[in-house]
């Protein structure tokens, strides 16, 4: 059967929870700009969006309104949950806000864990256009606190029982950001790590993992299993670097319980030791193959190979001469499927530690002087290795301030040159055509950074920005993704203002207010209305339309954000909301 996705709704028994109010007098959380969550006592039973992705080998769960997890795994060859399906949205106490759901796969970005693990990410469905392609969910997430997003993507193979997940941590500032990108897992007890796979006894199932293009790093915290990618800046991620995964999961399962001494297991499938038998389950079909078995005194017993996903090969120790210590899988064209010798080791490597003196790089403190000088020339900082692509946007940005746009384009694409990944620079080179009136009717950035970034909330507002400028009063459709984000249209708001497009920006504010109410990006545009042009009274509108707002998340804290509120205070000294969020600034 082909794979087959589509979005579901299940019913779950949930803890609900409340967030703790900020204590404005005190210290923040360590989770701010996010609030702690806490337990109220009560349970719910709530529905629960997920996408149900299927094939004939696997079914499998994936949670957007959990942070992007895979929640479930199911093996149709030996109906087997390898992961089990949610019973209740039960938690427990710890990470950054407090509480967490011990429960699934799900990706790690950002520093110490994710504050948005129990959140909404955004998503789109990838259908198969043809039978013979893959289905999958793209999701994105802006790691709020941080100058960080990353893109991830779980796909299903259409023929095999083999999950990819593509995650792109993207660091969307000059400086260097600290980072701990993977994949986390909380799989319950009893599950053990055998090289680069994970098995439990209990379910007769288990997964083998792989990074590409290398191999992964493997830690374990009680019943939590962490997938590094290794990396020599593990750890940190560079200024204006963006950092790709991606990771082969192949869940494999058994028919009957057996004592394990070891397991190999791989994207062409898993072979279990056990203390009386071998047992073989293939993910693709491997037909005119040979099996090789080595024995305790050295001799080599050969075998047809004509193995299928469906079934279960077994091979009784009672049927050899002797108890193997080794054995191997070819395939017809003898490439070696599944190997296995009883000196392999059970021990799954570590995470190195971060290489040191890498980042940050030595250059960068010097970048971070010259912007926060405002300077406007970053010549000298080409010459450190690790910050030149930050240095050429950098100089571009400072370009777009000055409306000299040919200097602007020519230092993007020297960034290009040192990080084409930069799906911002592509957004950015498409926006300086637009403002200076020399847009392209194909626009090749913009298909450059849909194809790095698919679901980035910058690229729906270029698409908003593109269109004539409307006379109606209804709001415009594009933009209602972005515009029902609040933090994605801060983040929009904040990259107007950073490259100097004042037009753009309050075009952007007007259209995002008439989806929803949000002070913060009036506070922006009135700071922009105060400090760029004579429209005094349209800030102070701004502002007193802001101040009938509770005071409720998203709080400040980027620097865009922050120079705007103190400059409002002090221009408007007695506006009381504005004087609270100052207590803020610490």
């Amino acid at each position: 059967m082909p794979a087959q996705i589509y979005i579901d709704t299940i019913d779950l028994l949930t803890e609900v929870v409340t967030v703790e109010p900020l204590n404005l007098d005190g210290d923040l959380p360590d989770s701010y700009p996010h609030l702690r969550l806490k337990k109220t006592g009560h349970k719910e039973t709530l529905p629960l969006q997920v996408v149900q992705m299927e094939n004939a080998f696997l079914r499998v769960l994936v949670s957007p309104a959990l942070g992007g997890r895979i929640i479930s795994i199911f093996d149709k060859r030996n109906e087997r949950e390898v992961i089990p399906p949610l019973q209740e949205i039960s938690l427990a106490e710890g990470g950054s806000r407090g509480l967490v759901l011990s429960q699934g796969i799900e990706f790690m970005a950002g520093k110490g864990g994710r504050a948005n693990s129990l959140g909404t990410v955004d998503f789109r469905i990838q259908e198969a256009e043809e039978p013979d392609q893959p289905v999958g969910v793209l999701m994105h997430e802006l790691v709020i606190g941080q100058r960080i997003a990353w893109h991830g993507a779980v796909t299903l193979d259409p023929d095999l029982p083999l999950i990819t997940i593509d995650l792109r941590v993207q660091n969307r500032s000059p400086l260097s950001q600290p980072t701990n990108n993977g994949l986390q897992a909380n799989l319950g007890n009893g599950w053990k790590a055998f090289d680069r796979a994970v098995y439990s006894e209990e379910r007769r199932a288990g997964l083998a993992i792989e990074t590409l293009p290398s191999d992964v790093y493997l830690e374990s915290i009680g019943s939590i299993w962490k997938w590094h990618a290794p990396t020599a800046r593990a750890g940190m991620i560079g200024p204006d670097r963006v950092e790709e995964l991606k990771f082969r999961i192949t869940p494999f399962s058994f028919v009957d319980a057996e004592e394990v001494s070891h397991v190999i297991a791989g994207s062409a499938g898993a072979l279990r030791v056990g203390k009386t038998k071998l047992s073989i389950q293939v993910s693709d079909p491997v037909l005119d193959g040979k099996m090789f078995i080595l024995t305790g005194s050295g001799q080599t017993l050969e075998a047809p190979a004509n193995l299928y996903p469906e079934a279960v090969t077994e091979i009784e120790f009672a049927t050899l001469p002797e108890p193997p210590r080794g054995f191997v899988l070819r395939s017809s064209d003898q490439a070696v499927l599944l190997e296995w010798d009883e000196s392999s080791v059970s021990v799954p490597a570590k995470h190195p530690d971060p290489a040191p003196g890498m980042w940050p790089a030595p250059g960068e403190s010097w970048l971070e002087s010259q912007l926060k000088n405002g300077a406007e020339d970053f010549t000298l900082g080409l010459q450190s290795p690790g910050i030149e692509a930050a240095c050429h946007v950098a100089q571009a940005v400072a370009f777009c301030r000055n409306k000299e746009w040919d200097s602007a384009l020519e230092s993007l694409d020297k960034s290009l040159n040192f990080n084409a990944e930069d799906h911002l620079v592509w957004w950015l080179k498409a926006a300086i055509k637009r403002e200076s009136g020399n847009q392209d009717d194909d626009r090749p950035e913009l298909m450059n950074a849909h194809f790095l970034a698919p679901l980035e909330p910058v690229l729906r507002a270029e698409a908003f920005l593109s269109q004539p400028v409307s006379e109606g009063k209804e709001p415009n459709p594009v933009l209602k993704p972005v515009a029902d984000n609040p933090d994605a249209a801060l983040e929009v708001a904040c990259l107007l203002i950073k490259v100097g497009f004042e037009e753009s920006l309050a075009r952007f504010v007007d259209e995002c207010l008439r989806h929803a109410e949000s002070p913060m990006l009036r506070y922006l545009l009135a700071h922009q209305l105060l400090s760029k042009t004579r429209m005094e009274a349209s800030a102070a509108e701004h502002v007193m339309l802001a101040g009938r707002c509770p005071l409720e998340p998203p709080f400040p804290w980027r620097a865009e954000e922050w120079s705007a509120i103190r400059a409002l205070a002090k221009a408007f000294p007695s506006d009381e909301r504005l004087a609270t969020l100052m207590k803020l600034d610490r």
